[in-house]
């Protein structure tokens, strides 16, 4: 009788320790409000977030990864100044709502959406899984695509891990009726905060994580419509990164493909496959992880400018 007593007081003060841990040390941060771009009707009732800095034409393109903001691309922007810079919130990510798309799909978005800016000729920059959608917006639509950078692009016989599978499950496990509900009071916030912190000392490695993008996962990525929009894209990678490939040596736009000789997300091997496949492509490789483009902005600007040049 003792022991048991004793034991349900040991349970119940675990509970306690895991609602207080949850919902208050392990807190996740609120999203910053308001928007600080405007927003493109898509149409299904989805609404793309955008920001957009007036300057000197051609537009510069930026499409973030898997996961990611338009604010991943912030640091380049600033270092472009004077430029005509359209930086999207891919559908379902950072302020966009309504839901995500495919790949496919989310190449006619953007279409839909520098058409609606009157933008032609651009220079569409992708990061990640940003790179194969710029390509397929190129091929799809060439008047909208004057060059295309791809940053750590997917692609050249790229498939998703099975890690990244495993965690996608689980994003669907977890938000089942009364499995969400415990999850959310009891562990989502300690467990989303550890993945995280993983997942992101992974992206930056070898170099050392910036602090802004780790604050900016833990306030957008881990949103409940992120985590979707990311469950459903990594599930339809391998088909859409797939069909990108078969297409791939028709674009015959100027390519700057950049890869960072440590990465750790996208190996150097499949960004090698890509600049061999585009036919007018050129391929630097540089000192550093996947977060480059947060890492050494300025390089980045710098290769981007020696594209519009070619």
């Amino acid at each position: 009788m003792l022991k048991s007593c004793f034991t349900s007081v040991w349970l119940a003060a675990a509970v306690v320790a895991l609602l207080i841990a949850n919902n208050f040390i392990f807190d996740l941060p609120d999203e910053p409000e308001p928007a600080a771009g405007k927003f493109f009707d898509a149409g299904g009732g989805v609404r793309v977030h955008y920001t957009e800095t007036p300057g000197e034409k051609p537009t510069i393109v930026f499409v973030h990864g898997l996961p990611g903001t338009a604010a991943d691309f912030d640091n380049v922007a600033r270092r472009l100044a004077g430029r005509h810079i359209i930086q999207i919130d891919r559908p379902g990510y950072g302020y966009s709502t309504g839901g995500t798309q495919d790949m496919f799909a989310q190449a006619e978005t953007v279409h839909d959406l520098l058409a609606s800016r009157n933008v032609k000729g651009a220079t569409v920059v992708g990061h990640s899984y940003g790179g194969p959608l710029a390509i397929a917006l190129a091929h799809e639509h060439p008047r909208d695509v004057a060059r295309i950078a791809t940053l750590a692009g997917a692609g050249g016989g790229m498939q998703i891990d099975e890690m990244n599978k495993v965690n996608a499950e689980l994003i669907r496990i977890t938000h089942l009726p009364v499995i969400e509900q415990v999850n959310e009071l009891f562990f989502s916030n300690m467990v989303l905060r550890g993945l995280a912190s993983v997942q992101v000392k992974e992206a930056f490695n070898p170099e050392d994580v910036v602090p802004a993008y780790k604050e900016r996962t833990l306030t957008f990525t881990l949103k409940d419509s992120d985590l979707e929009a990311l469950r459903e894209n990594t599930l339809d990678f391998d088909d859409d990164v797939a069909r990108v490939d078969d297409f791939m040596d028709e674009v015959r736009q100027p390519a700057l493909v950049m890869q960072g000789r440590g990465d750790k997300l996208v190996a150097p091997q499949y960004a090698t496959a890509i600049a061999r496949a585009l036919p007018r492509a050129k391929l630097v490789e540089l000192d550093g992880g996947h977060m480059f483009l947060i890492s050494q902005p300025t390089r980045v600007a710098k290769e981007i400018k020696a594209l519009e040049r070619r």
